[in-house]
């Protein structure tokens, strides 16, 4: 899970922030709970140690308000690091995703 362009979490982050910026009592589980996922899930998704499932990014999409252009870049960059991951497992040498 090297891929640097990670936009899904890079949205996901900037959410949490604004939604702490509003209440600085707001945490991540209360936003994990919010979004229906567990917190360590959500941790370990923000901490790029594991890859987000197909139906927890719908999800997410579904209960985030983002504009069609951040849905789509959203869900692209979801796309892309389970292709990357995939490409990795077939043939490390196959794939320039850390890059």
């Amino acid at each position: 899970m090297g891929q640097k362009n990670h936009k899904h979490i890079a949205i996901l982050k900037r959410e949490i922030e604004t939604r702490v910026k509003d209440n600085e009592q707001y945490s991540m589980r209360a936003f994990a709970q919010w979004l229906g996922l567990d917190p360590a899930y959500l941790s370990r998704v923000l901490n790029v140690k594991q890859e987000i499932s197909t139906t927890a990014a719908k999800q997410v999409v579904r209960r985030l308000d983002l504009s069609e252009k951040e849905r789509v870049h959203f869900l692209e960059s979801v796309a892309d690091e389970k292709r990357c991951s995939s490409l990795k497992d077939m043939d490390p040498e196959l794939t320039d995703c850390d890059k």
